[in-house]
């Protein structure tokens, strides 16, 4: 009886928002194509809160208010599951942590979630100071002939090297290699996929050789070397022992090679992609802020005195997190999380069916005008804990939210704000006139062509 009246209740609520219609049979799909976040940006300011559109047959409702954000990834989130556009991720990731659903992912989510424990970022933050301290060295040459080089590439290159220490602690170079080679024609080709009107991902396209070729590779390095691993006696103290040393408590059982080869693969991605790019957005703000730049300069100079900063700190470093987190709020890594309800579900006064895609963009609540004053100015003093205090929780979740909070949040965190504050203890970087920074939304958010900047040392 129960079940029936809430069926009924289902029944009579709409399920059809406003939205933009677009053309037959395709809908929107050049729209979203050509400007992924213009058409977000302009149907969120034309249609508000929830708003609906379709791609060839695949129908999404666009969620922007913190509430509904807040109710599919924590509230009511056993309903909804990653859904049928995550298959694009999965020929990459397998059925790692963002990909898989439960109970799998819970046991795999408690079986790494040590390898994370605040304990452990002490020693990471050393490897993370460790690898920004070679960067900057690299600088030196830059920094005495003027030459101009792509910043974006540089922290792609440190921010591999921090997490290819922290999983395999020596002996990584030719994996990152690799890992720098064959991500972006991943990710390239793994974006065009999610948005196709037709599923050509089983043809035999030029774009889909050079995917699978890039995937080969990649694998062919990790099991290598969880091969190497399990047959070296000697077991270093880092992220791949730990998780090859797992044990499931319920089950008794450890990860296979498959298990293994998709949680380093998922780290990779989450561990790199992300920091790098958040490090070049935080320089491409800078630049146009010199007085936030000179606030940034003077804690740290005061905060570190000279000396390489430590995981100890972090504390300290209060506005030097708060301009990474004001460059999260505008330049979200992840600008976009599907979820798909399996049962009938209620979202801002509109019926959810199941198998529809529910698409969550942080890019658009980020900038929610009903929730940030000025929401496209660069203000990082609007994290300080005054003008925080009230914030709905969900109107900031660069990392996601509920229990599928990203596992590396902190990882994150920590990478970026030592890595800023080394940079800044050493050098000052000038941006190019004249380029176009072209905002890419693959996976992440990219800089699409980099970032050319001059750098030159602190006087």
């Amino acid at each position: 009886m129960a079940t029936q009246s809430i069926a009924s209740k289902l029944a009579s609520i709409p399920g059809t928002p406003p939205g933009p219609k677009g053309l037959p049979l395709i809908g929107v799909a050049s729209d979203v194509l050509k400007d992924p976040l213009g058409f977000f940006m302009g149907t969120f300011e034309e249609y508000g809160d929830v708003a609906r559109f379709h791609v060839g047959n695949k129908q999404f409702i666009m969620l922007n208010h913190p509430d509904h954000v807040q109710y599919v990834l924590q509230g009511n989130h056993t309903n909804y599951h990653k859904g049928p556009n995550y298959k694009n991720l999965r020929p990459f990731l397998g059925n790692g942590l963002v990909t898989s659903e439960s109970p799998f992912w819970l046991r795999q989510r408690r079986l790494i979630q040590p390898a994370f424990h605040r304990k452990r970022l002490g020693n990471f933050a050393l490897v993370m100071a460790e690898s920004a301290q070679e960067m900057l060295d690299r600088w030196q040459p830059y920094s005495q002939n003027g030459q101009a080089f792509n910043i974006a590439d540089e922290f792609m290159r440190v921010t591999l090297q921090v997490v290819s220490r922290a999983m395999f602690s020596t002996g990584t170079d030719g994996f990152a290699d690799v890992i720098g080679q064959n991500l972006p024609v991943v990710l390239e080709r793994t974006n065009e996929r999610f948005w196709e009107i037709f599923d050509t991902s089983g043809l035999p396209t030029a774009a889909n050789r050079r995917y699978w070729q890039a995937i080969q590779a990649l694998d062919s390095v990790v099991y290598r070397v969880i091969d190497e691993r399990r047959k070296n006696p000697e077991k270093p103290d880092d992220l791949l022992t730990m998780l090859l040393e797992a044990i499931d408590e319920e089950s008794g059982e450890q990860m296979t090679d498959q298990q293994l080869r998709d949680e380093v693969m998922t780290i990779f991605l989450a561990g790199h992609e992300t920091t790098a790019n958040a490090l070049s957005w935080t320089y491409t703000l800078l630049a146009g802020h010199p007085e936030i730049a000179g606030k940034l300069r003077t804690e740290v100079d005061v905060v570190l005195q000279g000396r390489r900063p430590v995981f100890e700190d972090l504390p300290n470093l209060k506005y030097t997190r708060m301009v990474i987190d004001e460059v999260l709020r505008l330049y979200p890594s992840v600008w976009a999380i599907a979820r798909t309800p399996i049962q009938p579900d209620e979202v801002g006064g509109y019926r959810l069916d199941p198998g529809v895609n529910v698409a969550i963009t942080p890019y658009i609540t980020h900038r929610h005008p009903a929730f940030w004053d000025n929401p496209e100015e660069f203000d990082p003093e609007r994290f300080s804990p005054e003008r925080s205090a009230g914030r709905h929780p969900f109107a900031y979740f660069p990392f996601g939210g509920g229990p599928r909070l990203c596992i590396g949040n902190n990882f994150a965190l920590t990478e970026a704000t030592l890595i800023l504050a080394m940079i800044t203890q050493r050098y000052e970087l000038e941006l190019l006139p004249d380029q176009k920074i072209v905002m890419q939304p693959v996976v992440t958010l990219r800089p699409r062509d980099g970032i050319r900047m001059r750098v030159h040392p602190r006087k």
